[in-house]
């Protein structure tokens, strides 16, 4: 994407950053919207699948399946929805729906590519078939003809489409039961703040393992201990409530000149991350990678390397990253490492009176100069 305009998710009343490089990097002070920009762009690449939306609740802490159908289930389910909606407005949220759209225009026709989302209310209807017989169906309330008959109280739901088409309509409370699979309609990773065990890894490894690809992840591996041959995922000999993974499988290594295999959790939590970011790149070929808080455990000696084999890897698997950091030597390393390929942006999310902007930073002479210079971008 070349860019993408946000209005009324989270932190954003409205946000469009334009010049959108193959490597981003998102500074900004607390609050100022950096992961909520990354959740967005996840929305989009997920076509506004509403598995994908619970799942980024749950990782914020807020339940979204629950046992049982009540009104107290309704209530919760719509606290925790609203939370999507700039200003926790539920009334604005029925009006002025969630927005998110992205621009490519790399190609010959310009392509875009929307997501919106919006708090209606939905009621049962009774048609008359043909043979007389009574067909109960489920519709927004506002979509309602002046003799509908009614046969339900309003229930509230999630009425979320992409480019135009019906993708879901979530009822409140009552869907709450249901599992939701994780679609999406581009190949995108998610790697968390404080993920280091990753508890997809398992199943991410065994779809680079032995391949081409299998390599590019001991050549990152290096980055923190060169001595590393090999690595696998075996079974974890702990109860499965102290194990990370639902297949209870960890990763091992193997180290030059050592017959014995080592559990990489022994290795210190960089080396972790590293794992679980790169894993990451590696299975979002064609699609989007988003990190959160990049340089969470690792030491800024690191930090430059580990952008330089990003940058290389998104650029044979074209893959766009979209990061985020509060750390002046992650930036420092960044620019370092990317800033003078033209494929690069650092983008700085600021609040200011009027709303929301973000100020990117891509010409290779400036972001030159702020690598070389105590420049404060954070």
């Amino acid at each position: 994407m070349n860019s993408i305009e946000i209005s009324n998710f989270k932190n954003f009343r409205h946000l469009k950053i334009d010049n959108l490089g193959a490597v981003n990097l998102i500074v900004g002070k607390n609050n100022a919207g950096k992961s909520s920009l990354l959740e967005a762009i996840s929305i989009l690449a997920s076509g506004g699948n509403i598995g994908w939306i619970k799942n980024l609740l749950e990782l914020r802490g807020m339940p979204t399946r629950y046992p049982f159908d009540t009104q107290e289930v309704d209530s919760k389910e719509q606290e925790n929805f609203r939370t999507l909606y700039h200003g926790y407005d539920c009334n604005n949220f029925k009006t002025d729906p969630i927005k998110i759209t992205a621009t490519d225009t790399s190609t010959l026709l310009p392509l875009e590519n929307t997501v919106e989302i919006k708090l209606i209310e939905v009621v049962d209807i009774v048609d008359v078939g043909e043979n007389g017989t009574e067909i109960t169906r489920r519709v927004p309330k506002e979509y309602l003809d002046e003799d509908a008959i009614i046969s339900s109280n309003p229930q509230p739901a999630l009425l979320i489409t992409f480019n135009d088409s019906l993708r879901t309509m979530y009822v409140l409370g009552q869907n709450s039961r249901r599992y939701y699979i994780i679609d999406k309609n581009t190949p995108f990773e998610y790697v968390r703040t404080a993920e280091f065990t990753g508890e997809k890894n398992p199943d991410l490894f065994d779809r680079i393992a032995l391949t081409s690809l299998e390599p590019e992840l001991i050549k990152a591996l290096h980055i923190i201990d060169n001595r590393i041959e090999a690595i696998n995922f075996l079974k974890d000999i702990r109860p499965a409530s102290l194990g990370r993974n639902e297949d209870n499988r960890v990763p091992f290594v193997v180290l030059s000149g050592k017959s014995d295999k080592y559990r990489l959790s022994t290795m210190g939590d960089g080396i972790n991350r590293v794992l679980t970011i790169i894993l990451s790149l590696l299975n979002s070929r064609g699609g989007i990678l988003m990190i959160d808080e990049f340089e969470n455990g690792l030491h800024y000696s690191v930090q430059q390397e580990l952008w330089g084999l990003i940058s290389d890897l998104a650029r044979k698997l074209d893959v766009q990253v979209f990061a985020t950091t509060h750390s002046n030597d992650c930036i420092k390393s960044f620019l370092h490492a990317t800033g003078e390929s033209g494929k690069s942006r650092l983008i700085r999310l600021e609040k200011r009176d009027s709303g929301e902007i973000a100020v990117v930073y891509d010409e290779p002479d400036e972001l030159d100069y702020i690598a070389n210079n105590d420049v404060e971008i954070r």
